[in-house]
């Protein structure tokens, strides 16, 4: 609501009656409506600052996408070389064998399907070094409490090209609500617990392809959140500019109507 008043409001404060621009005018000098319009510019003006952090939070994001791809465009390096960078989303190359150690990732849907991320231990052959991979994606076939037996890795020497990536430093969820060989987050530094030899406690590899899986997807740019709420606070203050505008006409008007109505009266009683 506006700034309203009893009665005549402004007008009786002893200001005087002119035209319609006068009226606005006379209005914006009262106490009240001072005291308004310097509210409905500090909230202007804080709209305005929170739209700006999210345009900016949206164009940092944009930038951070921009160095993915850049990333993920690059040559494959051998994996000691993109450690030494500790570059996330570096493109890396593994020669090797897997292990038969491996894991669902659940609740990880992919194109609305659900289903599962299948990780599994891959033993590098110059180091015998072991390294936690993201194959794939298998999708969820029963219910989310039924144990499901994700397909074999190939046997053999195989060379892996995939994508250097944080670990998840959140716990591992275990529990009766958690089937067997299923975990809920990529925690490399517990997962290390269950070999004799692991690559670091930061990272692992999210496969670009694998025979028997579907891709995993590529990360996508997540600033469209951040552009809706620029763009919603910047409405909100369009919304104070509105308001302002039309509580001031609103109230500028009124009293004139109600003062000429007055004044009528009084000249058919004394007429």
């Amino acid at each position: 609501m506006g700034p309203t008043g009893v009665g005549l409001g402004w007008r009786d404060q002893g200001v005087p009656h002119g035209g319609y621009g006068d009226d606005v005018w006379a209005l914006l000098r009262t106490g009240r409506w001072i005291s308004f319009t310097i509210a409905a510019l500090i909230v202007i003006i804080a709209f305005g600052l929170l739209s700006v952090w999210q345009w900016h939070r949206a164009t940092e994001k944009r930038e951070d996408h921009l160095a993915v791809l850049a990333e993920i465009g690059q040559a494959a390096v051998p994996l000691d070389t993109a450690l030494a960078q500790e570059q996330d989303w570096a493109h890396v190359t593994l020669t090797g064998t897997w292990t038969s150690e491996q894991l669902l990732v659940r609740n990880r849907p992919l194109y609305g399907r659900p289903g599962f991320w299948v990780i599994s231990a891959f033993r590098e052959a110059d180091s015998d070094r072991v390294v936690w991979v993201a194959r794939g994606w298998l999708v969820q076939s029963g219910t989310a409490a039924a144990v499901v037996e994700p397909p074999p890795a190939p046997a053999g020497e195989v060379q892996v090209n995939g994508y250097l990536h944080r670990s998840d430093n959140r716990a591992l969820v275990a529990g009766e609500n958690i089937p067997q060989g299923q975990i809920s987050v990529i925690n490399v530094a517990e997962l290390n617990q269950r070999t004799s030899r692991a690559v670091t406690d930061d990272w692992y590899v999210q496969a670009e392809t694998d025979p028997v899986l579907e891709h995993l997807p590529l990360p996508e740019p997540d600033d469209v959140q951040n552009l809706s709420y620029a763009g919603q606070w910047l409405l909100f203050a369009l919304i104070v500019v509105g308001g302002w505008f039309y509580f001031l006409r609103r109230e500028a008007k009124e009293p004139a109507a109600g003062l000429d109505l007055r004044d009528q009266e009084v000249s058919s009683r004394t007429g």
